[in-house]
């Protein structure tokens, strides 16, 4: 509304985008807690160097904690390759993994039936990082891999971008980067049963 303001209110609808949460695997493991996934990356908005931070933050308490990255990496993009801004940002991503000793815990998956795979790889949290954005590509339109991350049997946070509270309940929205952090390690302080109830709840 705010890119066409001719539009009025009224004729205006919000469409739901849903899943079939039957259709993902969701089996238990005590691993789950200490991995963190992000779904897509691209492009740089998506605020991978966040989730980087947050795993840097989480392993100097404890060296269980890795992350796992579904989809294209910066190099797989020849378009996104060409705009020196992006390419600069992910190569700076690289360098932070490669001087914190993070290569051997950052794991790039590609694509993959995340139905299956985010249970698979024991993924405990799946994060929306997104910066609010004007620019194209724009803002964060609904970010699909908080969905996925509930219905695969993790627990979804979001760092607050423009419209987040509009779709997704409170309890799941944080409002910085150690907000997030100071989440899972109390979260991590609990017994099964409680990440297993936070995660339902989604």
């Amino acid at each position: 509304m705010e890119k066409f303001p001719n539009i009025p209110r009224h004729k205006v609808r919000l469409l739901s985008n849903y899943i079939d949460v039957n259709s993902y695997k969701n089996e238990w493991s005590e691993d789950r807690p200490y991995n963190l996934a992000m779904i897509g990356i691209l492009p740089a908005k998506k605020n991978f160097k966040t989730a980087l931070n947050i795993l840097k933050k989480l392993r100097e308490k404890d060296s269980r904690y890795k992350l796992f990255v579904y989809g294209k990496k910066a190099e797989d993009l020849a378009w996104l390759m060409r705009n020196e801004e992006e390419k600069k940002y992910f190569q700076s991503c690289s360098d932070f993994i490669a001087e914190n000793d993070l290569k051997d815990v950052v794991e790039f998956k590609g694509h993959c039936d995340l139905r299956q795979a985010l249970s698979d790889d024991k993924v405990g949290y799946v994060l929306s990082l997104s910066e609010s954005v004007k620019d194209l590509p724009g803002f964060e339109s609904f970010h699909l891999a908080v969905a996925d991350g509930y219905a695969s049997g993790g627990i979804s946070l979001i760092k607050r971008w423009a419209g987040c509270e509009y779709i997704f309940p409170d309890f799941m929205i944080k409002d910085s980067m150690i907000d997030i952090v100071n989440f899972i390690f109390d979260l991590n302080k609990m017994d099964r049963k409680k990440f297993i109830n936070q995660s339902a709840s989604g």
